[in-house]
């Protein structure tokens, strides 16, 4: 059987909105019923939980939602009626059935906020292994997190996801870049800590882009609002606005943009607004996999603007060099330089 705590706390949500199926049912039912450490995480949290946090209302709301549910659904499992109150001395295993302990469950899970991450507060455990993803150059990724956002991960990117027990909120380590439809929970903040940036929001969508050999940095917000830090500098971010970091000296600065920028990439364009052509020539070296090189250190400095389309490199690189007064050459099967387009 599965030993897996978030994949039992699922199917607990997932039967509570009847969408579980009777094999679901049945599996959830035999774990619980013999879980001796649920039993103890539950005998904790009612004892502890505040009145207001796990009212017997509630409890008695959630074992009727789960009861009904059953005697509709699980012809193997019998619903057990409600204990009177008597002077009679009751276990705990007599007051918690199966049932009864999948009712208290959800009502911590809904009421006080306990989940899987939240048992590994109250109980030692290992350290934990973050979700980590990464993509390769010319490649890009399509993943969703385990808190239910969905992230777009752009070539050559490294992402890394986990809970923070301590302070309550969902942390992201992001080397690269990545588009975030971010899953809206204000109880626990979403933030993203990027070489040198940090990024804090409830429920939005953005792009943030920081590749360690750019000399800058951007978050481009498409929806809703979000908090750019860097040292003691702070931003906070309307819709259409770009927030870019420049690693050289440290400080931030905010422009007006067109909120598509955000996706632009995933739609298959680059939008160049004053880049420099030595963070244009890595990002193409992301994107297709060659190594793209300058002829010299000043030519780097040069500022581009404008769009480049996501087709072929040499059509990429024909562009280019029409728009930005370039040249280019295959030096061999792996490596292409630029050239001032000057004799």
């Amino acid at each position: 059987m599965v030993n897996d705590k978030l994949y039992y706390k699922t199917l607990a949500e997932k039967f509570l909105g009847h969408h579980a199926s009777q094999e679901e049912v049945d599996e959830l039912f035999e774990w619980m019923k013999d879980n001796e450490q649920l039993d103890q995480l539950l005998r904790d949290e009612i004892e502890a939980a505040p009145d207001d946090e796990l009212s017997d209302s509630r409890k008695r709301h959630i074992y009727t939602t789960i009861v009904n549910a059953n005697s509709n659904g699980n012809s193997n499992a019998t619903a057990q009626p409600t204990p009177n109150t008597t002077t009679q001395p009751t276990t705990w295993r007599q007051r918690f059935t199966p049932i009864r302990l999948l009712a208290a469950a959800c009502a911590v899970v809904a009421v006080c906020s306990v989940s899987m991450l939240a048992w590994q507060s109250l109980r030692p455990q290992p350290v934990y292994q973050p979700l980590k993803a990464t993509t390769e150059a010319a490649n890009r990724s399509q993943l969703t997190l385990p808190d239910g956002t969905r992230v777009h991960l752009n070539a050559q990117s490294q992402l890394s996801y986990q809970f923070d027990t301590k302070g309550r909120q969902r942390l992201v380590n992001l080397d690269g870049e990545g588009y975030f439809e971010v899953a809206p929970d204000k109880a626990h903040p979403f933030k993203i800590l990027t070489n040198g940036m940090e990024v804090l929001c409830l429920g939005t969508k953005f792009d943030i882009k920081n590749y360690e050999d750019d000399k800058s940095a951007k978050v481009i917000l498409r929806q809703g609002k979000v908090k750019v830090t860097s040292g003691t500098q702070e931003i906070v971010m309307q819709p259409s606005t770009c927030v870019t970091y420049n690693k050289a000296t440290g400080r931030l600065s905010q422009q007006l943009v067109q909120k598509d920028c955000a996706t632009d990439w995933i739609r298959g364009y680059a939008y160049y607004k004053n880049e420099s052509l030595e963070d244009i020539a890595n990002e193409l070296s992301r994107n297709y996999g060659k190594r793209i090189v300058l002829s010299s250190p000043a030519m780097g400095r040069e500022t581009f603007s404008g769009y480049l389309g996501h087709s072929s490199l040499d059509d990429v690189l024909r562009a280019l060099s029409v728009a930005a007064g370039i040249r280019y050459e295959y030096i061999n099967d792996s490596t292409i330089q630029l050239f001032n387009n000057q004799k």
